[in-house]
Parts: structure tokens; sequence; C-alpha cells
């Protein structure tokens, strides 16, 4: 899937690595039926959501695509179908947290100045958890869950539009 192309580079959004059995097939959801059954959280995984998941989401870089520091996804979580966004930071330190891509963006440049970072920050993997604000109901009892519980990996990286 591209993502948003701002600029001369565009993004491709890939599954991640992850051993899928041949017998795991795409689960189909038909969101078509008004009355549908409530799809209760989980904590199980299921690899086959890393490959939905790739296009089922628009990525937008920040503050662009020449130099993102964050990536913001947006779309709909591939066990549910309810949408969602997710913002992922490129660079991370542990014990502080980041709060805005501006922030991040200005600690990237001070560290690329510094020679701590010398490295694009992209292909990147990373873990997204579906955050869609419908209830799904928790076999379990538990309170205070967000999502359906679906976890699965997503790849993105930089594609140079120029050398096409």
């Amino acid at each position: 899937m591209r993502a948003s192309n701002r600029g001369l580079a565009s993004f491709i959004v890939r599954a991640a690595p992850i051993p899928v059995k041949q017998a795991l097939a795409s689960k189909s959801h038909n969101r078509s039926v008004s009355l549908r059954k409530a799809i209760k959280y989980t904590d199980e995984v299921d690899p086959t959501w890393s490959i939905a998941s790739v296009e089922m989401f628009q990525v937008t870089p920040r503050p662009d695509s020449e130099e993102p520091v964050v990536l913001e996804l947006d779309g709909h979580c591939p066990r549910c179908r309810d949408h969602m966004q997710h913002t992922e930071f490129l660079i991370a330190f542990k014990g502080v947290s980041l709060t805005s891509w501006p922030v991040s963006r200005d600690t990237v440049k001070s560290l690329r100045a510094a020679g701590v970072v010398n490295e694009p920050l992209l292909p990147t993997e990373f873990s997204v958890r579906c955050s869609c604000q419908v209830n799904h109901p928790d076999p379990l009892g538990r309170s205070g869950l967000t999502g359906c519980g679906a976890i699965w990996k997503m790849r993105i990286e930089s594609v140079d539009e120029g050398a096409k």
C-alpha cells in the first residue's frame, strides 16, 4: 500500500515477517449486515492480521516524507474492521516520552548534529494494538479495555519515487 506522498519519497506498508501457516486464510467480516454479532475482546494473536493490515491503513509521515520522525496511521483494525488511529514515534528514549512530532523532530536534529544518530529512521517495524472506540465485550469480565484486543506487526519502508 502506498501512503501519502508529500515530496519525492512515499512509503510502503508491509506485513512484518511472521510465519503464517497456509491453512490460515484472511478471515472475512461482512459489515454489510446491520445486526452483526458483537466481536468479543481477545488476547489471542493471529498472524493473518499483519497481512490484512497492509491494505487497511493510510500512513502520513510527520513532519514530511523527506525526514519523518512520526508516522500517523489511520484506518481499520484487521480483526474487527472498526476505525482506529495509531501514532508511531520513530525514535524513543528509555524513561522519556516525546509528546509531539515537532519535539521529536527537534530532538532528532540535535542528535544528528551531535553525531549520535547517523542512520535513517526507516525502515521500521512495530506492533500495533487495536485502539478502536467500539465496545468489545470481554469474555473474562475485565473492564477498562480499549479496542478488540488484536495485536499485529507492521513494517514501513521509504521508497524513493525518483528511482522508479
